[in-house]
């Protein structure tokens, strides 16, 4: 019988960058959108490990991130309007 291997999701996505600066980027980048959609538990990890367990619903994944991401569009639309 196999055992059950747990893999942290952060630790997985940080593992294929190789840049310390993209990695601290990417931290401020998905500390953001895990406080726009609500997860707020106390470290990134956590937040990371609730997002992917809740992402096994990919319809609710879909969403949110497509959420999010009109977000990010609007916000930088209205930052572009603000320069003109």
């Amino acid at each position: 019988m196999m055992e059950d291997i747990t893999v942290d999701p952060l630790t997985e996505f940080f593992d294929t960058i190789r840049s310390l600066v993209t990695k601290r980027k990417y931290v401020k980048k998905l500390d953001l959108f895990f406080k726009y959609i609500g997860v707020k538990d106390l470290t990134l990890k956590a937040r990371a490990a609730t997002f992917s367990n809740q992402a096994r619903d990919n319809i609710w994944a879909t969403q949110v991130i497509n959420q999010y991401l009109r977000f990010k569009k609007e916000s930088e639309k209205k930052e572009i309007e603000q320069i003109r």
